[in-house]
């Protein structure tokens, strides 16, 4: 009889409705979320292996560079330099004294090298995009689109170990370093960067 009692407000509860569950947290929510995303993300999606160095001979490596992304995510220094006019970057006057002429900045991720290797015409030609991982350029079949040479191309090397690619308004360096060639400073510039003084540097505007 005890035990009937005791069990009483027990079962009299039991046709109670259930109280709601604790609301999860949008952070807990949110991790969950994310680990159950990454279990269903198939083994074609996982990181890809970097691919083999394309050639020991800067020339052939700079083809290659130019026109797969695959190449430019895996051989560019981690991370690499910009180096721009100090007033493209800060909004000041060309040739204020008060500034440095330059910018400096260090960069992750593959560079954007605003140049491919056009094989119809064996030059290099003008395409500012920026290519995926998996993406290998084509040159546009379509006549309107047809890539512009680069005005002043040239492959300097500068020792066994070092090359720079310049043009007009760039120069690009790269290194050798594991075995292969690496990407490892943009430098963009216009005359105007070089005048000393505002005065000077408007008179050459005019």
């Amino acid at each position: 009889m005890l035990v009937t009692s005791a069990l009483a407000p027990l079962l009299a509860c039991g046709n109670e409705a259930t109280p709601p569950a604790r609301p999860q947290s949008v952070t807990a929510a949110s991790s969950s979320e994310q680990l159950s995303q990454a279990r269903q993300i198939p083994a074609s999606k996982s990181a890809q292996p970097a691919p083999a160095c394309p050639s020991k001979q800067f020339d052939t490596f700079l083809k290659s560079f130019a026109n797969r992304g695959d190449v430019q995510a895996a051989y560019t220094a981690q991370p690499y330099k910009v180096k721009l006019p100090y007033y493209w970057v800060h909004s000041t006057a060309a040739g204020d004294p008060r500034y440095p002429r330059w910018d400096v900045q260090e960069r992750h991720g593959a560079a954007q090298i605003g140049y491919r290797f056009d094989v119809r015409t064996n030059a290099y030609v003008s395409d500012s995009g920026k290519l995926a991982l998996d993406e290998q350029w084509r040159r546009p079949e379509q006549a309107a689109l047809k890539p512009r040479k680069i005005g002043g191309f040239k492959i300097k090397r500068l020792s066994a170990s070092r090359y720079e690619v310049a043009a007009d308004g760039f120069v690009h360096s790269y290194a050798k370093k594991s075995g292969c060639w690496y990407f490892e400073q943009s430098w963009s510039f216009e005359p105007l960067a070089y005048c000393k003084w505002p005065e000077q540097c408007k008179r050459w505007q005019e």
